[in-house]
């Protein structure tokens, strides 16, 4: 039998994104794309928003890395920001923990995602094959539900990490002034 033939997959660079000229999507060995898109609507508090957060890696100088981060309410171009970090172990620090504190779940974990009650929900995306060429992009929602325990636990984290959210906006539109 013939040795199975490797595919490649690239996530598409956001569009917002002022480094996508420069860098792509990092695909690490196990072909894992490191690219995270969430959702949270909420309509009794009028919440639908986004987060789109990718792990990219410059073009040209393969060993310097960036995580881009993207939020704000569907339908709005929302604030972005890049976290610190340039090498490719402080990035997927840096996009484990965000991961973490907007989901509840670890990105190792990602394949079997649990939705949490006041956090974001994984937009999964099919990206396309790069040894194909064939184009396959696709979203959907991708949740599991939780136990009552778990809800209560949740509920209370709920008010803290909108305090945080709140505090990251103020900070981005104290910068940007």
């Amino acid at each position: 039998m013939p040795p199975k033939k490797k595919t490649t997959t690239r996530g598409k660079v956001d569009e917002l994104c002022p480094l996508s000229s420069s860098h792509e999507v990092y695909t690490d060995d196990d072909g894992v794309v490191w690219s995270f898109t969430g959702n949270q609507t909420e309509i009794a508090k009028n919440n639908n928003k986004f987060y789109i957060m990718q792990l990219l890696q410059n073009k040209k100088n393969p060993k310097k890395f960036q995580t881009w981060t993207r939020w704000g309410r569907v339908g709005y171009e929302g604030q972005t920001k890049i976290l610190p970090g340039t090498t490719l172990n402080e990035c997927q620090k840096a996009f484990e923990k965000k991961f973490k504190e907007k989901t509840k779940n670890k990105w190792e974990d990602k394949d079997s995602f649990v939705k949490c009650k006041g956090k974001y929900d994984m937009i999964e995306i099919e990206f396309e094959d790069a040894s194909s060429g064939k184009r396959k992009i696709s979203a959907k929602k991708k949740t599991t539900k939780r136990s009552k325990a778990s809800e209560k636990e949740e509920e209370k984290d709920e008010e803290e990490e909108d305090e945080e959210e709140e505090e990251e906006e103020e900070e981005e539109q104290t910068q940007s002034q």
